[in-house]
């Protein structure tokens, strides 16, 4: 495989991971103001059942989803920075060299 290439369960990972946010994340809390506000012919224990799952995928798909393609971001973006900081201070380090021939 060539090292450019990424892998397959990246790219699944780039595009499946924000649309699942985009429709989980709404459709849980709408999920949760359904029960929460109506009476769905359900026991109260199942109704409390159905709304703890909601809340729990919900946190799930904050914290890891979210999250993890935050930190992702802010990596390439803080490895590009340091990158372009050491070169910066490459050429001011050659600069200084050269003046002092």
């Amino acid at each position: 495989m060539n090292p450019q290439e990424e892998h397959w369960m990246v790219t699944l990972q780039v595009v499946f991971y924000p649309a699942l946010a985009i429709v989980g994340i709404p459709s849980n809390i709408v999920t949760f103001l359904i029960f929460w506000r109506r009476n769905c012919l359900l026991s109260k224990s199942s109704t409390f059942y159905l709304m703890a799952i909601s809340v729990a995928d919900t946190l799930v798909l904050i914290f890891i989803v979210v999250l993890e393609i935050t930190v992702k971001f802010y990596q390439e973006v803080l490895i590009s920075s340091e990158m372009s900081l050491f070169f910066s201070f490459l050429v001011l380090s050659v600069k200084v060299y050269i003046g002092f021939l």
